[in-house]
């Protein structure tokens, strides 16, 4: 990512709190091609920010972008395939209820199997 950065600072934090900020703005598409962005650059999504992103993708009625992230931060988050379908029969991206979604990355995030939240590049 290119941006002055304090030296120190990390990449992936970098995209976290741009992603957050853009969110909170409701830069959503500016949101959503940092958030790819980072994906492709192999840095881990932080919780806070698959909450902004997720939050904001429904308010603006993203279907099919909200599908994708979906998908993709289940991927992340070490499911196996059954603990994914059942979610899938939970969450419809039709009429999204993000709290599905939270209740189901807190409850990963407890046993630790979320992406612990870091910083670091994914691969790593």
């Amino acid at each position: 990512m290119n941006s002055n950065k304090p030296d120190g600072i990390d990449d992936g934090i970098v995209y976290n709190l741009s992603i957050i900020e853009h969110c909170k703005r409701n830069n959503v598409d500016k949101a959503y091609n940092i958030y790819k962005e980072m994906v492709n650059s192999g840095f881990a999504c932080h919780m806070f920010t698959v909450f902004a992103l997720v939050t904001t993708l429904e308010k603006e009625k993203m279907v099919n972008v909200l599908r994708w992230v979906i998908e993709n931060i289940l991927r992340s988050c070490n499911l196996n395939d059954s603990e994914i379908g059942k979610f899938r029969n939970e969450f419809n991206p039709e009429e999204p209820d993000s709290e599905a979604l939270f209740d189901v990355l807190a409850e990963k995030a407890k046993d630790g199997l979320f992406l612990k939240c870091s910083y670091a590049p994914a691969s790593a």
